[in-house]
């Protein structure tokens, strides 16, 4: 078999990370009816397909909570979407709760080993910041603190949309486009996605299937599947993108402080939305 281009494997980067995003985001409120039609499946096992064996040329060395990006398989995840989305709804709310989960919250700020509630709205701006820069406008539909996983990977398909779009242009302002939007994904996977989304996942799984699972187990909830899945995605994106492994696995920590960062507009600026759309969808800040 051919080696994979890296546009089709930036194609299969972004379905995913789009796939992911909606997956993480409420179910009560988001579109999810795309995920269940027979197109977007095959899209999506395509893309997966196609990773997992590109995947084989990337070394080895796995971060804690990472698993290995040869097992990257979407197919289960998929198969819980064939049933009633009131299941997913009711695994959501036991898992998520309606306040901030203290055991696997879905904020990167959460897992900052500094608990002061300052440095966390920092973190929070610099986040909004990359969104601001990549002309994407907050939503204020269902207001969403900037740091959730569903923001943060929807981000990241946004950007690498934007760097295949430049690349049909071949032209040197177009050619630095590119150079901009690929280390934008470099330094944002670095800084904000790979040193803190394997401990939530880690966290994720056991809470979602009551347990401990070892990598080569099966799950039995739609979450704990996501879960797992991500962790060898976010595995593959890390060696893909050239980033070092981190030593240790992240833990929350909360504030010092009683300002609980849990809604969407306290802190941070202005939120963008989790809402199963793709940042795609978001007004584009005009130029």
């Amino acid at each position: 078999m051919a080696s994979a281009t890296k546009e089709q494997i930036d194609a299969a980067r972004q379905i995913c990370y789009h796939f992911f995003s909606t997956a993480f985001s409420d179910p009560r409120y988001g579109d999810w009816s795309h995920l269940t039609s027979a197109q977007y499946r095959d899209r999506v096992l395509s893309a997966a397909a196609l990773l997992r064996s590109s995947a084989e040329g990337l070394g080895h060395e796995l971060a804690p909570g990472e698993r290995a990006p040869v097992r990257f398989d979407l197919a289960d995840a998929l198969v819980f979407l064939e049933g009633s989305m009131e299941v997913i709804e009711r695994e959501h709310r036991r898992i998520f709760g309606f306040l901030l989960s203290k055991d696997c919250p879905p904020y990167e700020t959460e897992f900052c080993p500094q608990t002061f509630s300052i440095y966390r709205s920092q973190r929070m701006g610099d986040v909004a910041g990359y969104y601001k820069a990549f002309g994407l406008e907050p939503s204020r539909v269902v207001p969403e603190r900037p740091d959730h996983i569903a923001l943060e990977l929807e981000f990241m398909a946004w950007v690498i949309a934007k760097e295949a779009y430049a690349g049909l242009k071949n032209d040197a302002a177009s050619k630095q486009n590119m150079d901009v939007c690929r280390q934008a994904q470099v330094r944002f996977a670095e800084d904000h996605l790979c040193w803190w989304i394997p401990a939530f996942l880690a966290a994720l799984v056991k809470k979602a299937e009551g347990r401990w699972v070892e990598p080569e187990e099966v799950c039995q909830t739609f979450y704990g599947t996501v879960g797992a899945v991500l962790s060898a995605f976010i595995a593959f994106e890390r060696l893909h993108l050239g980033i070092a492994a981190h030593s240790e696995l992240a833990t929350p920590q909360p504030p010092d402080d009683d300002a609980e960062m849990a809604c969407g507009g306290c802190e941070g600026g202005d939120a963008l939305v989790a809402d199963g759309s793709s940042f795609m969808e978001i007004q584009e800040v005009e130029e």
